[in-house]
């Protein structure tokens, strides 16, 4: 059976464009960390949820991932998912082999869920990933009625990990691992989450902030982008 979360899980930022927010700002201080895609580039499709319907409120869901097969250098990485507005309905996530054939992880959460960027931990699940392993992972928009939900999905890969970054701990940090490293060695979900830890420590962190603006861009995730730089304070 499915588990389920009875309350949903806090954003790690909530989306100020739904609540009170602050001016938008693009910094042209901070340079913009070039991630370098992994040869496995060319495969694995991201799917998102972009609806735009007259008289609806639009609709943006997304995994936060590249275009492509994402790696992580960790056994129990955390996944983020966004989501533009405040929903009513449950969400389900799932994670499955690279076949479709051993389902990982079925859990539900349970609305209301807030608008905003959502992380999910894979070792409050003891999930692990397997070395050299595929997996594909999805979050699951609940309809009104049965056949309306809506689902995005990309893919995630375990690696062994490059000589210099062999030594981090269970999970990335900016001083344990240099961005730069990350990011070069084709890391996209743990430059992403050591990011995302030291935003959810930081709040008003601009570089930080910035930083993870122009990580959405370079792989096409322009709304989460947009909701990041709206919480840059200006001057």
């Amino acid at each position: 059976p499915k588990s389920v979360h009875p309350i949903a899980q806090e954003p790690i930022l909530e989306d100020s464009m739904a609540t009170a927010s602050s001016p938008s700002i693009t910094s042209t201080s901070v340079p913009v960390l070039p991630y370098q895609a992994p040869e496995v580039a060319s495969q694995g499709k991201r799917i998102i949820v972009d609806k735009q319907e007259t008289g609806k409120d639009p609709i943006f869901l997304s995994v936060l991932s590249p275009d492509h097969i994402g790696l992580t250098i960790f056994e129990q990485p955390a996944l983020f998912w966004f989501i533009g507005n405040q929903t009513d309905h449950p969400v389900d996530v799932m994670i499955t082999d690279e076949n479709n054939t051993q389902m990982l992880l079925d859990v539900r959460m349970l609305p209301p869920i807030r608008p905003g960027i959502h992380k999910v931990e894979l070792k409050d699940y003891g999930i692990k990933l397997h070395p050299d392993t595929t997996y594909q992972w999805k979050i699951m928009l609940q309809g009104s009625t049965q056949g309306e939900s809506l689902v995005t999905s990309g893919w995630i890969m375990r690696i062994t990990p490059p000589s210099n970054l062999i030594n981090i701990p269970q999970q990335p940090t900016l001083q344990a691992a240099p961005l730069e490293q990350l990011m070069e060695a084709g890391l996209w979900y743990d430059a992403f989450w050591a990011l995302s830890e030291r935003i959810q420590s930081h709040p008003t962190d601009t570089i930080a902030l910035e930083q993870r603006a122009g990580l959405f861009e370079q792989v096409g995730l322009f709304p989460p982008a947009q909701h990041d730089r709206s919480h840059i304070q200006g001057p």
